[in-house]
């Protein structure tokens, strides 16, 4: 089931061990949005609601704690809105919120999605959405010992040192990364080899951490699931 990275796609996606849906389980790598986004203003009275462009809100949030967010316009048009979200340092989500039918009168319609996720209003979005998975980023980064902070090459060299230093140990550590967000990465080093190391995504969702297919909402489940398939 090992995932050896190499700067290709992981093999992950096709072990026949898991049923893992590739847009959950595996991120798009984002890439440096080179284009100029445009957008039209609109008049939404929400308190985390800005008429500012994809530049002026990581301008914007780059000062600020990390779980704060800016709901934007949409260049995709007025039946959508961005929200643009600190997910971790350095690391932005932008959540594509469609909208459902609305009437000529009401500014924002009172069917909103985020996928398949329906909610009833912007602030539905934040606390059944937002927060869960602000909290779950926020005990992800508790786990003091196995979180760390820093570049996967980083990373990747103390799996290493802790590898030479204790072979029959399979070490591993948690990072998040810029061109992966609203995910954590787990990388390990397997049994019997130093070379390469293993990445795999979960991603952050309000239902708990997403991972092989399955849902923790605590940190202890999921440290006592990696246990069980010898990691």
């Amino acid at each position: 089931i090992y995932d050896y990275w190499d700067g290709e796609r992981s093999s992950l996606l096709e072990t026949p061990y898991f049923n893992i849906k590739p847009e959950e389980d595996y991120p798009q790598i984002v890439e440096a949005n080179k284009r100029i986004s445009r957008y039209i203003p609109r008049k939404i009275n929400h308190p985390k609601y800005k008429n500012v462009s994809l530049s002026a809100a990581l301008e914007f949030l780059s000062e600020r704690d990390v779980g704060d967010f800016i709901i934007r316009p949409s260049s995709k048009g007025t039946d959508h809105l961005t929200i643009t979200w600190k997910f971790y340092n350095d690391c932005f989500q932008h959540l594509d919120v469609r909208e459902g039918p609305k009437n000529p009168s009401e500014l924002v319609s009172k069917t909103l999605y985020i996928g398949d996720a329906k909610f009833e209003s912007l602030e539905d979005i934040v606390e059944r959405y937002i927060h869960p998975c602000n909290q779950l980023v926020k005990m992800m980064m508790s786990h003091k010992k196995k979180f760390i902070e820093g570049g996967q090459d980083y990373i990747e060299e103390i799996l290493r040192e802790d590898k030479m230093n204790e072979s029959k140990i399979i070490p591993y550590y948690f990072g998040c990364f810029s061109n992966a967000p609203q995910y954590f990465v787990l990388c390990y080093l397997p049994k019997q080899d130093i070379k390469h190391v293993v990445t795999e995504y979960i991603k952050v969702k309000p239902q708990g951490l997403y991972f092989h297919g399955e849902y923790f909402t605590t940190l202890s489940d999921l440290v006592k699931y990696l246990s069980l398939i010898h990691i």
